[in-house]
């Protein structure tokens, strides 16, 4: 079996004492089950068996501490582009206290290497791509990345034993422990600063707790059950991070630099982020089990810009949902060729009306809709007044992107016998085993803000949804409008 040999190097954005590279790619189809990916798939859907397992924790004695969380650094990129950051559509509620967050993530070449031999072949969207999640219970939204942002990336380097890809399973950062992102369009600053957002978090998720678990048992894993339901959630985040954010281009001599760090939800005592020049720097050395969550937008940015300069300011104004089909109810359990005209997933035990989630990223500002679950009936309009202000170069692209999840398990989670994974609401809907219902996403990309003005009206995909394909305009509608805010002159005057 092929050995993988670390190198001990430590990059400069690495949490001290954290981490080495692999020099030659792990091949799952000679490593993986050495490394705990040996439960069947009945085993994994009711934790019996991990589903996510350390890469290279056979060289790992059980008795001491598993292999240690990589970084990665690369740009958040899918070959499916719409894709590349996004919502999960399902995922399996007994291992899950929420859904998660997926980011596909193309590595820097000296990076490469934490891709598996076997997610060259993936699946759409990851191919050739690290993919990395996070359950978005423990994942503030300001720190979702969009498509195209630059991050680096620190998180679980693990086997996700689930997804066997025409032979062999695929490597992961799975969960991820801290990020930061170099935003490539910095659409909250209004003064055209430079934006990077940093998130920590000691919440390991039920996917950490198997991994520990894993590693703690292999290789019988007569308690695996028992120990994922007593195991902490929580891991260590200590060490010295060191990050680097591009100060814009200095819009006169007379301008000085300005330095904004914006918390957004920080833990009580959370280290303190320093910015010196363009480097972003903080420590932390938490005692074992307090509970660490550092989030935090950094901006830097100039006194004097010109206004001629300066990001149009764009809002987004929401003006209405058609909702054509709900999603619910599906097909009895067993009933495989009802044909229902709501959805293509049969086996599931659910009425009407529909529970959807949904989710919207307004060039890179993502956030959960509110409330958070809607319900839903075939034909019903929704109002809106909900807008959002975003900032975007003249002349820049942009994209709106709004990914809805239909809820089918209303019984079950990791952590709660008694409700489904977050957001959605307790039921008794017992849905599909390939998943929840997928309604499709609406995806408009925008030239620049000058070619994103006035009313849109824009069905949802059929591409990758479980909407029937009889309904030709997809399953549900969203009207909404974007109107220039010519404001830039007050804006300029604010940093004089």
């Amino acid at each position: 079996m092929r050995r993988i040999i670390a190198i001990a190097a430590i990059l400069a954005a690495t949490a001290a004492g954290v981490t080495a590279w692999a020099v030659t790619r792990p091949d799952p189809v000679t490593q993986a089950a050495a490394d705990g990916c040996t439960g069947t798939g009945t085993q994994m859907l009711t934790q019996a068996a991990p589903s996510w397992v350390y890469v290279n924790d056979k060289d790992s004695p059980p008795t001491g501490p598993p292999p240690p969380p990589q970084w990665v650094h690369g740009v958040v990129n899918s070959p499916v582009s719409y894709l590349a950051s996004h919502p999960t559509s399902i995922d399996n509620p007994v291992v899950h206290d929420s859904y998660d967050l997926n980011l596909n993530i193309l590595p820097d070449a000296a990076d490469a290497n934490l891709l598996g031999t076997h997610n060259l072949v993936g699946e759409g969207e990851e191919t050739g791509r690290l993919h990395t999640e996070r359950e978005q219970l423990y994942y503030l939204s300001f720190a979702w990345p969009e498509q195209g942002d630059r991050v680096q990336m620190l998180g679980s380097w693990i086997w996700d034993c689930v997804h066997d890809n025409q032979g062999g399973v695929r490597s992961e950062l799975h969960p991820f422990r801290a990020i930061w992102i170099q935003r490539a369009v910095a659409a909250r600053s209004p003064y055209g600063e430079s934006e990077g957002d940093l998130f920590i978090s000691t919440e390991k998720s039920n996917a950490g707790k198997q991994e520990d678990c894993a590693h703690k048992l292999r290789p019988d894993f007569t308690t695996f059950k028992a120990c994922v339901g007593q195991e902490p959630n929580w891991q260590t985040v200590n060490g010295d991070y060191t990050f680097t954010l591009p100060m814009p281009r200095k819009p006169s001599p007379a301008s000085k630099p300005i330095v904004r760090v914006v918390d957004q939800g920080s833990s009580a005592g959370a280290p303190k982020v320093t910015v010196n020049g363009t480097t972003v720097s903080l420590s932390i050395n938490a005692p074992a089990g307090q509970r660490v969550v550092v989030a935090k937008e950094v901006f830097l940015g100039w006194t004097h810009p010109s206004a001629a300069a300066l990001p149009q300011h764009l809002r987004l104004q929401f003006e209405s949902f058609l909702f054509r089909r709900a999603m619910d109810p599906g097909c009895p359990t067993g009933q495989t060729t009802c044909q229902s005209v709501e959805t293509t997933r049969y086996g599931q035990t659910s009425s009407g009306p529909g529970e959807w989630a949904i989710y919207t990223d307004v060039g890179g500002i993502w956030s959960p809709w509110q409330p958070q679950v809607i319900e839903v009936t075939d034909g019903e309009v929704l109002k809106s007044k909900r807008s959002v202000d975003l900032y975007v170069p003249k002349g820049k692209p942009w994209r709106l992107f709004v990914f809805p999840r239909e809820c089918d398990f209303g019984t079950v989670s990791a952590s709660d016998p008694s409700r489904p994974p977050a957001p959605c609401p307790r039921s008794h809907e017992f849905g599909d085993l390939n998943g929840d219902d997928d309604p499709g996403a609406v995806v408009s990309d925008f030239a620049s803000p000058a070619r994103s003005l006035g009313e849109h009206k824009v069905n949802a995909m059929l591409a990758d949804s479980t909407c029937p394909p009889s309904n030709t305009l997809g399953c549900w509608q969203l009207t909404y409008r974007v109107i220039a805010v010519n404001d830039a002159a007050q804006r300029a005057a604010a940093r004089r």
